[in-house]
């Protein structure tokens, strides 16, 4: 019952298993823990860390439970006040202080997610906006983005939506073709990377990309391929063909989201 370590652990394990009550029980437990000197003890960093993945996994469930938002806006906040705490009366090591100032980014990212559930887009930008200065990665940019996407800041939100790449999409990098910055070029392979209303969506800025190449393969989902070969039927240059083609040889490529970036 005092061994705060485990306590974190199950909560971790959990929330990677999808069981996100459990998860929040273990966290809530793990909190429960007096600090102590002994390995596995409930320490300050550990406490400031699962402050950070309670209110994290409070906010995960899909359904908006404003007493559940209230324990993870609380926690969240717990968490920003002990951590500034650390970094100011305590010493830290080298290995504990860029974790510290991570768990602080993290803590305004997740705020922000929680003021966009309640459609309080203030606060949604500020905390977006602190996460990211604070500790600029691809989670804390995929928060800003996702807080400008939302309010319709739609030019900086596509441009901080890159960051999904380095986040969650790295094998779109292994592409053996650099990517598409715009310029002209022989050919151009464009993939649908995200679902089937991005494709239908962003398949808009097929058109614009055409004038700019010789040939543009849009690659798309099967399901959307007979309808957007129609859609472009009249433009020499664009070949769709779906995902499960053999690629050949281009000169670049973009994904379909990421067309508004290069235009």
């Amino acid at each position: 019952p005092t061994f705060a370590e485990g306590w974190a652990l199950l909560g971790a394990a959990c929330a990677d298993l999808g069981s996100l009550p459990a998860s929040v029980a273990a966290y809530r437990s793990a909190l429960r823990c007096p600090d102590g000197l002994f390995s596995g003890d409930m320490n300050p960093i550990l406490r400031h860390r699962c402050l950070l993945n309670l209110g994290h996994r409070l906010i995960n469930n899909h359904i908006v439970n404003l007493d559940r938002m209230a324990e993870a806006e609380d926690v969240l906040w717990q968490a920003l006040q002990l951590g500034g705490k650390l970094l100011t009366e305590m010493k830290l090591s080298e290995t504990d202080l860029p974790k510290v100032k991570a768990v602080q980014a993290f803590a305004h990212t997740n705020l922000s997610l929680i003021a966009s559930l309640l459609n309080n887009t203030i606060s949604e930008d500020l905390h977006a906006e602190t996460g990211f200065s604070m500790n600029p990665d691809p989670t804390t940019e995929l928060g800003l983005a996702f807080a400008h996407l939302f309010q319709g800041k739609y030019r900086s939100g596509i441009e901080h939506f890159e960051a999904r790449f380095p986040y969650k999409l790295g094998t779109y990098e292994h592409y053996p073709w650099p990517r598409w910055k715009g310029d002209r070029v022989k050919r151009l392979f464009v993939d649908c990377e995200q679902g089937l209303g991005d494709s239908l969506s962003f398949a808009r800025f097929i058109g614009p990309a055409s004038h700019l190449v010789g040939e543009l393969v849009f690659s798309v989902q099967p399901e959307l391929a007979g309808l957007l070969s129609r859609s472009f039927r009249d433009v020499p240059n664009i070949n769709v063909m779906p995902q499960n083609h053999v690629l050949g040889d281009f000169d670049a490529w973009c994904p379909v989201f990421s067309l508004p970036v290069p235009l």
